[in-house]
């Protein structure tokens, strides 16, 4: 399905959410469109990587770009803004991966990562309290 006011990301986060949808999944896109999460349990956590592999295969990634050390930097600045957040909402957060890591490894932590599992109300909630990505990228 092609929407063309969508960017690149944000068109395969929506045509990965069909797929997942037509594997049978309930598939919600995130607020910004560039993410989506899957209501499951973890009993049937291998059922939707299995899912999720199949669309991946089927559904052509974009092109990511490549990122400077100075854009990392930044990124890794406003994550812990959000992590910052996230405590303040009253979530317990892990320590932050150290900012040379996370240069090396390409932006690969998230706080997000240290949240529990909650209802896509939440989420929301969570998600415009502490906005993933920096508003205005």
């Amino acid at each position: 399905m092609v929407q063309p006011s969508l960017g690149p990301t944000q068109q395969y986060v929506a045509d990965m959410a069909d797929c997942m949808r037509a594997a049978g999944w309930e598939v919600t896109i995130e607020p910004d469109g560039r993410g989506f999460s899957i209501d499951g349990t973890p009993t049937n956590r291998s059922m939707i990587d299995a899912s999720e592999a199949r669309c991946r295969a089927r559904i052509t990634q974009p092109p990511q770009p490549t990122l400077s050390e100075a854009f990392l930097h930044q990124r890794y600045q406003y994550l812990l803004t959000v992590r910052d957040c996230l405590m303040g909402l009253g979530y317990p957060m892990g320590s932050p991966q150290p900012e040379g890591l996370f240069i090396r490894s390409t932006g690969e932590w998230s706080p997000y990562t240290d949240l529990p599992e909650m209802g896509q109300a939440e989420w929301e909630r969570v998600n415009a309290a502490c906005p993933q990505t920096e508003p205005g990228t």
